[in-house]
């Protein structure tokens, strides 16, 4: 029996209010990779409901192609439109309209929270960095501060100091 399903028959429910929404969705691709449990939320972050159906369907390819590419620095907004076979004013318009944020705010906002839960895995700063596509250090430390308000190290002691209280 394939236990595969498609990402277009996962996303639930997005008209419910925008607590519900933070419920995290577990899903399988056609190659059984996994969404991180970060992606989805900052899929049940940003989007407004109601959602049709066709945009469901494209944030799901979109974030799709962004996991896929997570770890290539060189991708960006100009590879995710080929990828998609939209012009890149398309997909800012549409990724804008969807998610509150523009395809390459998106991207690297999915590259840092991935980065996030690698560190949160125990593994050291240069290989969530690596592993995100991210090239330079002091860039990547700027970025992650900025969104999580402190350095990658940082962040990364407490949130393990954390994980160690809650596991005695």
């Amino acid at each position: 029996m394939n236990k595969t399903k498609h990402r277009s028959e996962v996303v639930s429910n997005v008209e419910m209010d925008h607590a519900t929404n933070l419920q995290f969705i577990e899903t399988e691709t056609q190659n059984e990779s996994r969404i991180s449990v970060e992606i989805e939320k900052t899929i049940c972050i940003y989007i407004n409901p109601p959602l049709l159906q066709k945009d469901r369907s494209f944030l799901i390819k979109v974030f799709d192609h962004i996991e896929r590419n997570i770890s290539d620095s060189k991708y960006g907004v100009g590879e995710l439109s080929a990828a998609l076979f939209v012009s890149e004013s398309q997909l800012r318009r549409r990724v804008k309209t969807l998610t509150g944020m523009s395809p390459l705010k998106l991207i690297r906002h999915i590259r840092l929270h991935t980065a996030a839960e690698i560190l949160l895995k125990g593994h050291n700063v240069k290989h969530a960095m690596h592993e995100t596509g991210f090239d330079n250090p002091s860039y990547f430390g700027e970025l992650f501060k900025e969104l999580f308000s402190s350095t990658p190290g940082t962040y990364a002691k407490k949130h393990s100091s954390r994980n160690d209280e809650l596991s005695s």
